[in-house]
């Protein structure tokens, strides 16, 4: 897309007063540097995207209110709809970690069956 076609979005008043609330890092825009030739741009791509702490603090502002990216990487659009970020996984959560788990369970108890049939049907 041309330089010269781009469109950028002004800022509200009450985005202003927000980005300074608690656990709010500040705009996108404001937080990041680039030659000012390319300020429409990053208004474009950033718009009015809040910086937030966390998810916790998208959910106190209002998740559809705003747009927000978490320093996790999740993100809450203005229709509402939320975009994950990465997550550590815990055991017994499922994916792979939980996978794992249950296969070596199964070569344990593969394992103890084996001896059983050594005993019962002797050397």
């Amino acid at each position: 897309m041309p330089l010269n076609k781009i469109r950028s979005t002004e800022d509200s008043a009450d985005i202003k007063s927000v980005a300074t609330s608690k656990g709010v890092h500040g705009l996108a825009i404001e937080l990041v540097k680039f030659e000012p030739r390319f300020r429409k741009v990053f208004n474009y791509v950033f718009g009015n995207t809040l910086v937030v702490e966390n998810i916790d603090v998208a959910r106190r502002l209002g998740i559809g209110k705003y747009r927000m990216v978490t320093l996790n990487g999740d993100l809450t659009e203005l229709s509402g709809a939320m975009h994950g970020g990465f997550r550590h996984r815990k055991p017994g959560e499922g994916g792979v970690t939980r996978g794992k788990s249950t296969a070596s369970r199964h070569r344990r108890a593969g394992c103890h069956k084996e001896e059983e049939r050594g005993v019962l049907q002797g050397p």
